[in-house]
């Protein structure tokens, strides 16, 4: 779960963004995002108003001291930008390894004249997230072409600026089509919410996506699908197979499948179980994974700053991989153990 935040005897100077576009300054005591409503003051000491809902939060701007501008570091983090309900748009930087779950997620702005150091954005208040580099780099931030390979093709673009880098790349075979298609499919789930995949695709309704919503606030840890699934409106295999579908990714059922034990080793095995991920196949080149969350670019991501290789998912059902990566790292982790006796 994403940390609370206490600033001692001195309350905090914040603004707090609602999801209707205002915006109201004043002072918070403590922050986390769990809490059911924040009670703002206009002073530090006293004048407060009616607490404010954090459903109807989008975000919160924690201030820079007096006097001070914020903080830029980039290093080792991806710059975004997270379109807020309320049609603002903020540029905030954020590593792949930050505190994450379902209630929302913290950045730093990445920009000198914000006047906050830190921000928290509820999930409920993003309507998109984009990771704010060109598409060119950004296929060399995927795997899925080298750097060599882009400058050559953005030099041969500036003779006709008109002609996608893509295309470059494709007609000097540098880069394949499919390579290409799944790069491009990959970078459209980013920002997605899963409530309105579910939507969309019929499985669910808003009014039952919005009663989940009251739900999950109450509860604080639980993800939108596993409330729904919670609630009985939908099963675990629909929501499963609903998001295979509608990302064009295979669903397994692991108990009929062959596992690969050899690229278990290629992951950490704090990040398996930490992340959900089960490594079921590999090669020199790429990796395959089962996962149970296919919105979680995340975790795709760090697949591949592990391996170096390309990554290949296939959706699994939550329950069914959680037992399956237990099992798996216990087997594991008994062979290795029974191996270093023997050697």
């Amino acid at each position: 779960m994403v940390e609370e935040r206490t600033f001692g005897t001195t309350p905090a100077r914040v603004t707090i963004g609602l999801i209707d576009g205002h915006a109201v300054t004043g002072y918070l005591a403590r922050f986390s995002p769990a809490m059911a409503e924040l009670q703002l003051v206009f002073s530090t000491t006293v004048d407060s108003c009616d607490p404010f809902a954090t459903e109807h939060v989008a975000y919160v701007g924690f201030h820079c001291a007096a006097g001070q501008a914020p903080v830029l570091v980039s290093a080792g983090k991806i710059e975004l930008k997270a379109h807020i309900a309320g049609n603002k748009t903020f540029l905030v930087h954020r590593a792949d390894g930050d505190a994450d779950d379902s209630l929302g997620f913290y950045t730093t702005p990445s920009v000198s004249s914000s006047p906050f150091h830190e921000i928290f954005f509820f999930r409920h208040g993003v309507l998109r997230l984009e990771v704010n580099l060109p598409f060119g780099e950004m296929l060399v931030r995927e795997g899925v072409v080298n750097n060599d390979y882009l400058q050559q093709g953005l030099a041969e673009q500036q003779k006709d600026l008109r002609i996608p880098i893509g295309q470059i790349l494709i007609k000097n075979r540098m880069l394949s089509e499919v390579q290409l298609e799944q790069a491009v499919a990959l970078q459209k789930r980013r920002g997605v919410r899963m409530g309105e995949v579910l939507i969309e695709t019929g499985l669910v309704t808003a009014e039952e996506i919005e009663k989940a919503l009251g739900e999950q606030r109450q509860s604080g840890t639980r993800r939108i699908g596993q409330v729904l699934i919670d609630l009985k409106l939908m099963t675990e295999v629909d929501m499963s197979t609903t998001l295979a579908k509608k990302f064009g990714l295979p669903f397994v059922n692991l108990e009929q499948l062959h596992i690969n034990e050899r690229p278990v080793t290629e992951l950490p095995r704090e990040f398996i179980a930490k992340h959900k991920v089960l490594p079921i196949d590999s090669n020199a080149k790429t990796i395959t994974i089962a996962i149970a969350d296919p919105l979680d670019i995340d975790t795709i991501d760090l697949v591949r700053v592990f391996t170096k290789k390309k990554v290949c998912e296939v959706v699994a059902t939550e329950s069914q991989l959680t037992s399956f990566i237990e099992n798996y790292l216990g087997t594991v982790a008994l062979e290795q153990a029974t191996t270093a006796r023997c050697g």
